[in-house]
């Protein structure tokens, strides 16, 4: 069993007989504080404690043990606050009956000893609120029932909880929903060939079916010009690919999901032939074809946050047109480059949704 504290106990004999000589009809419009240790952190707990009294038109009269002064005004409670320990403050408050009604050891590690004072300020404040509440209660004007009582006062955290504004429910986004996602890629073009990097940014367009999210999705992109050609004749070959597809989402959960897509689109090729041996003349200027593509892609989404997330996607396209270059020399035509029938490609990068309901119930936060 702990050691009998005499101090805190006469502090707390203090209080009550203050409030015992206060009348039980009288208005109660004052809160004796009596606080022992640290003077600094009393200093500001007693400025701030009595101007938050003050919004509730009650005065705060500080007292000591040895103080004799005559009480100012009739005592609602008495407080007595212990600054002993250097991170936490122990706090007791005492009704006008003589009734403990609350003590707690405030402790918050790491914080300013003004803040941790002002804290405890606001939890008395919010025991005077109740005590103001319960004084000024009264039966109703019909008999009670035989076991009715007041109702029972709250904890100051449960009493603020109480009074805090009810949120309004958040109104529903709609069903429909745009999407922008920057991304990376690389892409095999040409037989022999080295695969192209780029980069390109697609725009979807959503509508929430369920638990289906289906997509109008276009996109376009960039890759680096490479070269293609032997020691006669060299091609300077630079693409632009552009896109639409359909996509569905056929397999996810409020963190993931998966995606199919099926579209089509164009190839466009922009060739500019050069030669150390032939004559500029005789091997034409610059050129643009377009190439058209049916598309089938794959892609895996992974929630980031609820409206962003990462994706891995394998697409192939099939060249339904092939563009082919074919230059003329002495020994008769020869084609420099023809794509690919099949052209497999990966793509890399972020899903950012801009408007309306998140793709998501979770992510990472």
């Amino acid at each position: 069993m702990a050691p009998f504290d005499f101090a805190q106990g006469a502090r707390l004999l203090v209080g009550v007989l203050l409030l015992l000589c206060t009348p039980a009809f009288a208005e109660k419009t004052r809160v004796t504080l009596v606080s022992t240790g640290d003077d600094a952190r009393a200093e500001v707990f007693q400025a701030s404690l009595a101007e938050l009294l003050a919004r509730l038109q009650l005065t705060l009269d500080v007292r000591g043990l040895t103080d004799g002064g005559a009480p100012a005004g009739e005592a609602l409670a008495a407080v007595d606050a212990d600054f002993t320990e250097a991170e936490a403050i122990k706090l007791t408050v005492i009704d006008d009956l003589g009734r403990t009604v609350m003590v707690r050891r405030l402790t918050r590690p790491g914080a300013s000893p003004q803040l941790q004072a002002e804290a405890a300020a606001h939890v008395v404040q919010s025991v005077m609120e109740e005590l103001i509440t319960a004084s000024r209660w009264k039966p109703p004007a019909v008999d009670p029932p035989p076991l009715a009582q007041p109702p029972l006062e709250e904890a100051p955290h449960e009493a603020l909880a109480a009074k805090a504004p009810t949120p309004e429910p958040k109104k529903p986004a709609g069903r429909f929903g745009i999407d922008f996602a920057p991304y990376f890629n690389a892409r095999s073009f040409l037989n022999g060939a080295p695969i192209v990097p780029g980069g390109g940014v697609a725009a979807a367009f959503a509508l929430k079916l369920g638990r289906f999210r289906p997509t109008l999705t276009v996109l376009g992109d960039y890759h680096a010009p490479f070269s293609h050609g032997d020691a006669q004749i060299s091609l300077k070959i630079e693409t632009v690919s552009l896109r639409a597809l359909a996509t569905l989402d056929v397999l996810g959960s409020d963190a993931f999901r998966i995606d199919v897509a099926l579209g089509g689109g164009a190839d466009l090729f922009s060739s500019a032939p050069s030669s150390g041996q032939l004559p500029q003349s005789r091997l034409g200027g610059h050129r643009t074809d377009a190439d058209p593509v049916l598309t089938a892609a794959v892609l895996g989404h992974l929630a980031i946050f609820a409206s962003v997330d990462i994706f891995l996607g394998v697409t192939v396209d099939f060249d339904t047109w092939p563009v082919r270059y074919v230059a003329r020399t002495p020994l008769g035509p020869e084609k420099l480059y023809q794509p690919y029938f099949i052209r497999p490609a990966v793509m890399l990068g972020f899903t950012f949704n801009s408007l309306g309901p998140d793709p998501y119930s979770r992510g990472g936060s």
